[in-house]
């Protein structure tokens, strides 16, 4: 915007005045200071502290809160800077203001009651891991399909990267969105999919230290994985260790039924590698964010193998004790090996042959004998 600059003219009065009238004596150095002092006091403006990044993520993570349970869609895209990108895996980005909005109002839109909270909060520079969970009913239109009047609740992660100013640059939000399709889905089997979550009562908060010892103890374990072999891998689980995957349909209590989990999974993706792009570690906890690559050369729950390259994205919290895992939570979006493997289309094209099996019927799951 450009700045005009206005000219005041300031008309002499004393036009008629005589040469020898005498002059008005010069200001003395003291008044002149004085009133330096005083406009120098009154066009400075007051010094207002800069925020710390630890203060800007806690301003922003009560504000998300406030703003999502409100269901304030401007609110929740001011979270964002203008140019903040959403990436959800298996689905397309959300980008910037406008993106931000549309999902804010798809989910409000489908579950007028929509509720969040966190539940474990991660702090490392400025990026944040944020555990959380969220509820709802199904009262309007969702993803294209009808209200059923169905109640909603899961569980997921985001990986939040802000700006300087305490703005969200990018979010990678992991939950299984054939979860939600089957806790809606009257005609889905119970049993066959995670029931519906509760909200949490408070979030536990957490800061970033270095442990070397523990983040080499989990790579040890995503070592023994990309061997592909069983008993290298069940080496760290005991039977105390409890396993999560909220696209499976139970927790995994106790090491045969872990065994039962990744004996399924290894069989499935017998070539199966995973890369950790960002891990963290905070208070005996490591959480990794990472890809698994593997083809689909066995059968994995109902699906039969179908040999296409299958990738997910996904977010794993690890608790060690004593060199063991004593629990561990896994999140990824199903969808995107129901994609890869053809038992479902891609978000936006058109919907498959008659027959095909829907996002609720393959669950990233195991054998059903994992998920007693």
């Amino acid at each position: 915007m450009r700045k005009h600059l206005v000219l005041v003219p300031f008309v002499l009065a004393s036009l008629a005045a005589c040469d020898d009238k005498p002059s008005s004596p010069a200001p003395s150095a003291s008044v002149s200071a004085n009133a330096a002092t005083i406009a120098a006091s009154a066009s400075a403006a007051p010094v207002v502290p800069k925020l710390t990044m630890t203060e800007l993520q806690t301003k922003a993570n009560k504000a998300s809160i406030e703003a999502w349970n409100s269901h304030d869609v401007k609110k929740v895209a001011a979270l964002f800077a203008t140019d903040g990108v959403l990436k959800i895996p298996g689905m397309p980005d959300a980008k910037g203001t406008d993106g931000i909005t549309t999902d804010a109002q798809m989910a409000f839109a489908g579950f007028p009651d929509f509720k969040a909270a966190y539940s474990n909060i991660v702090t490392k520079g400025n990026t944040q891991v944020l555990e959380w969970a969220i509820t709802g009913t199904n009262t309007g239109e969702w993803m294209g399909q009808k209200a059923t009047g169905r109640p909603m609740g899961i569980n997921g992660v985001s990986v939040v990267t802000y700006n300087d100013d305490g703005l969200i640059k990018e979010e990678h939000r992991y939950f299984d969105a054939p979860t939600i399709s089957s806790q809606l889905d009257a005609k889905a089997k119970d049993g066959t999919f995670r029931p519906v979550a509760k909200l949490p009562a408070a979030a536990e908060n957490h800061v970033a230290k270095d442990d070397a010892a523990l983040l080499g103890k989990v790579n040890e374990i995503y070592a023994a994985m990309d061997t592909g072999k069983i008993d290298s891998v069940m080496a760290f689980y005991s039977d105390d260790t409890t396993f999560d995957d909220f696209s499976s349909p139970a927790t995994m209590k106790g090491k045969k039924a872990n065994k039962d989990w990744m004996t399924g999974l290894l069989t499935a993706f017998p070539d199966a590698k995973q890369k950790n792009d960002t891990q963290v570690v905070a208070d005996g906890w490591v959480i990794s964010e990472g890809v698994f690559n593997g083809t689909h050369k066995g059968a994995f729950g109902p699906l039969k193998a179908t040999n296409k390259p299958v990738t997910i994205h996904f977010v794993d919290v690890w608790q060690m004790k004593d060199g063991k895992v004593a629990n561990a939570r896994t999140y990824l979006n199903s969808l995107e090996m129901l994609v890869a493997v053809g038992a479902m289309p891609a978000p936006g094209a058109k919907p498959m042959a008659s027959g095909a099996p829907s996002g609720s019927a393959a669950p990233m799951t195991a054998p059903k004998s994992s998920a007693k």
